[in-house]
């Protein structure tokens, strides 16, 4: 008997948003989750965000994680997006002194 899963985790940018492209049924992970057979999708992606983002919600999520019965699909974004900073973005930086 093949193995089943209970939820399968969608991490990713663009191309992994729901009914962005295509239906979520006819995507890549919904299709997927058609043959594990999973009970439920859960989709963090977001469009436009670089690797660093998508790895943040993996590990912010991690207490949430069955890793005997969840599976994972993680996308990876254009590798460019790992070294633009944007200013306007809204991101603080803080520099402190230890000294």
């Amino acid at each position: 008997m093949p193995k089943s899963y209970n939820k399968l985790w969608v991490f990713g940018a663009s191309n992994s948003l729901t009914n962005f492209c295509v239906d979520a049924k006819d995507s890549y992970w919904g299709l997927a989750a058609q043959d594990l057979k999973v009970n439920e999708i859960i989709n963090l992606s977001k469009g436009g965000v670089g690797f660093d983002s998508i790895a943040h919600v993996l590990i912010a999520q991690q207490e949430n994680y069955d890793f005997k019965k969840d599976v994972f699909f993680i996308g990876i974004p254009p590798l460019e997006r790992m070294t633009v900073f944007n200013p306007d973005s809204g991101a603080s930086i803080n520099i402190m002194q230890t000294k």
